[in-house]
């Protein structure tokens, strides 16, 4: 929330801090729902993270990522041009200059707006109503390491609902090699039903006790890795296994035998991620679309679906066939994997056709996936990861399967397929498997709120964080998770709740959990928002101060403290005008943050307006000996300030006053007062010496002269010239 001060009244925004949107544990709820790619001469291209927003019938509008990857050598890009077929405005930058390196990747932001009264009535009829899509394309010139001149031209289509779209459904459309126009085609259904985990039973299968008898010693002897991964997916009997295992075999050779054909590790990792996905390889991709709920390898051999963990599972067991070291990997948002290369463990997102070692860029572009707060992940080297077998990771599909149950309420089935995954790991490794299972509740938590049932996803949060055996960065997650969907549901439910529900809102939560901290400190500054619409300062400070000492993030405490200060200094503006002393008396107590440049203006200003206030005040109530105080601000606020000039005009008026009521001699005090602060202003001696007039007059009136004398030579040391006073001293006796 950001307060800005302004006269008398203040002006606030709220501000979320915690974004709303969750992506955690395999959740592909930024996935593109449509990927596009091609290949453009030497340079292969991919449009990733899709979406739209728009106002219904009106307008469109879509951002995205269009990633570059050289297959030759370096590029140096000097200019980008967009355009479209359909009358909408996209990104233009001109001049560009970029650099695609050898085998290297160029990441570029992109945005287009479609409005209807600027579309072709040819293509789409003048309606958003039934668009069916856009043509764009980016032309990018520039010159090779050879200075030859280089035009890359990437074409694409967006249509609506691309990037859009409720959980539940997806699409995906891709260009081929030597094709930059990317042909759509629309998958099928990635909701909650039609999945592989849903064969696995409550009871084992011939098939699994099989399998569970050859782990005991936490090894392989009579299964492959492959059998074992089928059998943990599903594969009901000998036969299904048999025909699951020649489907994936088949997929499969054509992969290990192109990248058995690179000569050095790190080509094979890259190269064979690349194969895995569409948006890198035309030639019968196994990963073709991400969905939450696809955690097994039957998963992908039937349908293309996949997670984290079958995406891990597929990438694990192919590497082996290709000569590389490689293992799973499970940190608190997900499953991913880590490849031998030259003595470093190099980590590979199997999930991203662009995840081997990837880019800082590409890294945050993958995590948008699984964290709301991309800026404040750990880098890897920081991260709670666990290097586990793939015993472990077949675990880890038993542990998903138990959460789907439990979600469904089959509590019987949910804890026969926790104690199916124990098995797998070791048994000093057991809280990994827990690990997993909060994993994929704060997924399901992301899926329900998206879906606006945030009900639902708080309670799977709180299950998840029951489970939370130590405070760490898995706590730290949930909790960031339980914070971001209340304040969701709060901001959606604010509108219509007055401000007793809003304040009651936290309740919910567990007290004093983060979640709950967070959320009842931007319920106060909600409704500190709409008091300090309605004037009702003093109420809109507390409730700030209380929401600075609840949030435990700093940018949220600053901001909160920050707020405080701002809607006190319009506070005490708006005091300032109808009482000068409590403004005065609240202007002096403010603990303000220097280093807030904002801020110092702020109560710059509002401190000249306090001054001034209460020097007229006291000026008004002739309280001049009263006025060091906020002459002393004066002088601090305002360069330009004359308070001696301001007490000299205090001390004539209270003069004036005397004068008017005939005591002429402590109106000639007040007089010297004025004139002793003010000795420039003619004015301040004029008066002097008019009320030193009257005392000599009246003293040599009397015949005493020797008071008179004091006066007179008074009055001439101010002005010798006075023929007046000159006169009057000769009369009594006075030298010329």
């Amino acid at each position: 929330m950001r307060v800005k001060v302004s006269s008398i009244a203040a002006q606030l925004t709220v501000r979320l801090l915690l974004t709303p949107i969750l992506l955690a544990s395999c959740a592909a709820t930024t996935e593109p729902f449509v990927q596009l790619s091609g290949t453009s001469g030497s340079v292969s291209w991919e449009i990733v993270d899709v979406s739209q927003t728009g106002v219904a019938g009106e307008e469109i509008r879509w951002s995205y990522t269009l990633i570059l990857r050289s297959n030759g050598g370096a590029i140096t890009f000097e200019t980008l041009q967009t355009g479209s077929e359909g009358g909408g405005e996209g990104v233009h930058v001109s001049p560009f200059t970029e650099r695609l390196e050898s085998h290297g990747r160029l990441l570029i932001n992109g945005s287009y707006t479609l409005q209807r009264n600027k579309m072709s009535s040819e293509l789409f009829g003048n309606s958003l109503t039934h668009l069916e899509g856009v043509r764009l394309f980016h032309r990018l010139t520039g010159r090779d390491q050879d200075a030859r001149p280089v035009r890359v031209d990437v074409r694409f289509t967006l249509s609506a609902g691309l990037g859009a779209r409720p959980p539940g459904s997806a699409s995906r459309s891709r260009g081929q090699p030597g094709d930059s126009d990317g042909e759509s085609t629309h998958a099928g259904s990635t909701g909650s039903t039609g999945f592989a985990h849903e064969r696995i039973g409550s009871e084992p299968t011939l098939l699994e006790r099989a399998l569970m008898d050859d782990i005991q010693d936490r090894s392989l002897d009579r299964h492959s890795p492959l059998d074992a991964a089928l059998i943990v997916s599903g594969a009901r009997d000998r036969q299904e296994l048999e025909a699951l295992r020649y489907r994936f075999e088949q997929s499969a050779a054509p992969i290990v035998a192109r990248v058995n054909g690179l000569s050095t590790p790190a080509d094979r990792a890259a190269a064979l991620l690349g194969a895995l996905h569409p948006a890198r390889t035309s030639q019968a991709p196994l990963l073709r679309e991400y969905a939450v709920n696809a955690t097994t390898l039957i998963d992908v051999i039937e349908t293309g679906r996949y997670n984290c963990v079958s995406a891990t599972i597929v990438f694990t067991l192919l590497a082996a066939r290709v000569r590389l070291d490689a293992n799973p990997v499970l940190v608190p948002t997900h499953a991913r994997a880590a490849v031998l290369i030259g003595g470093r463990r190099v980590p590979v997102e199997a999930t991203a056709p662009y995840g081997y070692d990837p880019s800082e860029a590409e890294r945050r572009q993958i995590l948008r996936r699984f964290r709301a707060d991309v800026d404040a992940a750990p880098s890897y080297a920081e991260e709670q990861a666990t290097d586990v077998d793939f015993l472990a990771l077949l675990g880890a599909v038993y542990t998903n399967a138990s959460t789907y149950r439990s979600r469904d309420g089959n509590v019987i089935a949910a804890a026969a397929l926790a104690g199916r995954a124990d098995p797998f790991v070791a048994s000093a490794d057991r809280a990994l498997l827990n690990r997993v299972r909060i994993g994929l509740l704060n997924e399901l938590a992301v899926d329900s709120s998206n879906r606006g049932n945030h009900e639902d996803a708080i309670n799977a949060l709180q299950e998840a964080r029951r489970l939370v055996a130590q405070e760490d960065e898995t706590a730290a997650l949930i909790d960031q998770s339980l914070t971001a969907v209340a304040i969701t549901w709060l901001r959606e439910t604010e509108a219509s709740a007055d401000d007793a529900t809003i304040l009651a809102f936290p309740d919910r939560l567990a007290a004093g959990s983060v979640a709950w901290s967070e959320s009842r400190s931007y319920a106060l500054r909600l409704v500190a928002y709409r008091r300090t619409q309605r004037g009702e300062w003093e109420l809109a400070l507390r409730e700030l101060r209380e929401a600075a000492t609840l949030t435990r993030i700093p940018e949220s405490r600053n901001e909160a403290i920050g707020n405080a200060a701002r809607v006190e200094l319009a506070y005490i503006d708006e005091l300032a005008s109808r009482d000068a002393e409590r403004a005065w008396l609240a202007f002096q107590t403010l603990q303000l943050d220097e280093s807030d440049a904002e801020l110092g203006t702020a109560r710059r200003r509002v401190g000249h307006r306090v001054a001034v206030a209460l020097m007229q005040s006291r000026m008004n109530q002739q309280r001049c000996e009263e006025l060091d105080a906020p002459l002393t601000l004066w002088r601090e606020v305002d360069a330009k300030a004359d308070p001696e000039g301001a007490a000299a005009s205090c001390y004539t008026n209270r003069g004036i006053a005397l004068w008017e009521r005939e005591e002429i001699v402590r109106a000639a005090d007040e007089f010297r007062r004025a004139y002793g602060l003010a000795p420039r202003e003619p004015v301040m001696a004029q008066n002097l010496i008019a009320a030193l007039h009257r005392l000599v007059s009246d003293r040599v009136r009397e015949g005493r002269c020797l008071d008179a004398l004091p006066l007179i030579r008074e009055g001439l040391s101010l002005s010798p010239n006075d023929a007046w006073l000159r006169q009057a001293g000769a009369t009594c006796g006075l030298a010329p």
